[in-house]
């Protein structure tokens, strides 16, 4: 059973070379667009990670701490990744996140 990314940033569009990559080392990609979307996704996938942009959608990353610290549906752990224009550090530094769960959102093509 491949495991599952929700990425939560409409900003990341990942490419179609990058997702099937992604599929053949068995994750799955999955988006949402807006904060019902991701919480949505959050309780229907059981997705392993979330990267979400909290810069961008604060209110989602808020709605999907406290839907966690509930039980909300959510089946096992989700790994939060947090993504944004800054640098990795500076993303922790902003978030108080860990570092290794921080990643400059990436630039990426369609195609």
């Amino acid at each position: 059973m491949n495991r599952v990314l929700l990425v939560s940033d409409p900003e990341i569009e990942c490419s179609e070379s990058f997702v099937e990559r992604l599929r053949t080392i068995g994750i799955d990609v999955c988006n949402a667009r807006d904060e019902a979307a991701c919480l949505r996704g959050l309780q229907q996938l059981s997705p392993d990670f979330l990267l979400v942009d909290p810069a961008e959608h604060l209110t989602t990353l808020e709605s999907l701490l406290a839907l966690l610290e509930r039980g909300g549906g959510c089946p096992g752990r989700v790994a939060v990744l947090v993504t944004g224009r800054q640098s990795d550090q500076d993303l922790a530094d902003s978030w108080g996140w860990p570092r290794d769960q921080c990643f400059t959102r990436p630039s990426m093509k369609r195609g």
